[in-house]
């Protein structure tokens, strides 16, 4: 729509002048690429999904004799451990989406499936790494709700609070860490260190982000009643659905952040970009 209003010198009032606008703008004109690029990322999504599927089919089919052996925490443990490969090969999927669909929110010239083989290959080295620590730290976050028990109410809640906050840390620590990978030319060590700042720095507002994210991805295990298989096969269909547009309003506000710490300081022309902004134009007709 942008490049269609660009070419035929639309007012400004057709233009995205914000980045609710612009969520908004390519979630009505781009939804058939945003549709594309959810299906290839859920391709490396299958093997977590088989084997989490896997495992909720075996406990549905455990016998109380096995339960009360302590078998289900065993299982539990050798689920988490193995999300962590799981964990890695997702992320490439992600690293693909996140390069595919940030072309489309930057307003750039964008080819959804090539963008997103391009993003797993230059992304892949980066996205491993923040998929092996998303996936250990899932599983300190996962194994607590069934390892922490017989301690007390209180002692239990802050041993779990404790491992679910860490969670929520390096979630949105990963979050920042692709964006800054896809941004800047940058070294691994000032990578994660930045990351982390910004983490800290926005963490109230990375906080209600990643909520919106987890009650999106989570809304079919919440409805009373459904089994096991069924609630993996609902979070697989709402993944489908909801996976580029998570990815797209992630990366709206990480680019918020970097425009706020990074940007506006060192790079002024980054700023806003996918927004149009009058003075822009108004510069771009200048330079003409």
């Amino acid at each position: 729509m942008r490049e269609k209003a660009k070419k035929k010198n639309r007012p400004d009032s057709l233009f995205p002048r914000n980045r609710a606008e612009v969520y908004w703008d390519v979630l009505r004109h781009r939804f058939l690429d945003l549709a594309k690029i959810s299906l290839l990322s859920g391709l490396f999504f299958l093997p977590l999904f088989v084997w989490n599927g896997y495992i909720l089919f075996y406990l549905g089919r455990a016998n109380p004799d096995e339960a009360a052996a302590g078998a289900v925490m065993t299982i539990r443990l050798y689920q988490a451990i193995g999300n962590i490969p799981c964990a890695m090969l997702a992320s490439l999927g992600v690293g693909g989406a996140w390069l595919a669909i940030r072309n489309i929110a930057y307003a750039e010239l964008a080819f959804p499936a090539h963008d997103f083989l391009e993003g797993v290959k230059g992304n892949w080295l980066t996205c491993l790494l923040l998929g092996m620590l998303i996936g250990v730290s899932a599983g300190i976050a996962f194994v607590s709700l069934f390892a922490f028990s017989g301690h007390g109410f209180w002692w239990n809640a802050l041993l779990r609070g404790a491992a679910t906050l860490q969670f929520v840390l390096f979630g949105i620590f990963s979050i920042y860490a692709l964006s800054l990978r896809e941004r800047y030319e940058i070294s691994l060590p000032h990578l994660l260190s930045t990351a982390a700042k910004l983490t800290i720095a926005e963490f109230p507002i990375n906080v209600g982000y990643l909520l919106i994210l987890i009650v999106g991805f989570g809304f079919f295990y919440a409805i009373p009643g459904t089994g096991a298989i069924a609630a993996l096969v609902g979070f697989l269909l709402t993944w489908l659905i909801l996976l580029s547009l998570g990815v797209l309003l992630a990366v709206l506000w990480t680019s918020y952040s970097l425009d706020k710490h990074i940007n506006a300081v060192y790079f002024p022309g980054e700023v806003d970009q996918g927004v149009w902004r009058r003075e822009k134009r108004e510069k771009k007709r200048r330079r003409q």
